[in-house]
């Protein structure tokens, strides 16, 4: 093969892996969450795993899925391998455990790290989230900065009509606590498991409120330098709702 074939060979640039689909938390809109549902850890070794990406890097590997990937022995082995295999590395995690110094120093090298999180008030998070704390998380994440630069960090905010007027609030912690970006994420509806915490899209409540708030959000996250964004469709569908919505 001369090295123009070569060149139009297809080559792996990204790798979203899920080491387990099973979790710490029991958020109420998760899948997870479902009496029917089992979570697995991935049955491939970390050996055979690290070997299939290659040694040579240049790839870009997400660490996430449904479950929590730092319940996992050794997870953090496997991180500080494929880093210094020469690849990328991202994390999503809900920060709800304490870190281990072993942990802390392998995110530290990571390209992003996005917290799952989707409000600031305590009270309201550990009904959403069953299972997580706020403190526990403001103080991994003082723990990750006091390294110096670090990751890019960020926000995922699962955007219901339990957290939209909590949002500019949000931004402000976010600020407040050295991150760099809010992002939203669509509610995909599940049935629900606690009477006592229904949760609804904002589409279905007020669209025309929750539209407002994530504008809000987004100037107030420009005036302070945070990047802010919404998952795709998420605006366009408060934007259709508020145009049936009945006026005031």
């Amino acid at each position: 093969m001369n090295h123009d074939e070569h060149l139009l060979e297809p080559a792996l640039k990204y790798v979203m892996l899920e080491l387990t689909s099973r979790c710490n938390l029991r958020c109420v809109y998760c899948a997870v969450s479902q009496p029917d549902f089992h979570g697995l850890d991935i049955t491939l070794g970390f050996d055979r795993l690290r070997a299939e990406l290659g040694s040579e890097g240049g790839i870009e590997i997400q660490m996430n899925g449904h479950g929590e990937t730092t319940i996992v022995r050794n997870w953090d082995v496997l991180a500080r391998e494929l880093m210094d295999d020469g690849h990328r590395l991202s994390l999503t995690s809900n920060l709800a455990i304490p870190l281990r110094d072993e942990e802390l120093s392998v995110i530290r090298r990571m390209s992003r790290v996005t917290v799952s999180l989707d409000t600031c008030d305590p009270e309201l998070l550990a009904r959403l989230r069953r299972g997580s704390r706020l403190e526990k998380i403001e103080a991994n994440l003082k723990r990750i900065r006091a390294g110096g630069s670090g990751p890019y960090v960020a926000i995922n905010c699962t955007f219901t009509d339990k957290v939209m007027e909590g949002l500019p609030a949000l931004v402000d912690w976010a600020a407040a606590h050295d991150l760099q970006c809010v992002a939203l994420t669509n509610l995909v509806e599940y049935p629900q498991v606690d009477p006592e915490m229904i949760v609804r899209h904002p589409a279905e409540v007020d669209p025309v409120r929750a539209l407002a708030l994530v504008r809000e959000a987004r100037e107030r996250a420009t005036r302070q330098g945070l990047d802010f964004h919404a998952m795709d469709g998420l605006q366009e569908l408060l934007v259709e709702a508020s145009a049936r919505w009945p006026a005031a």
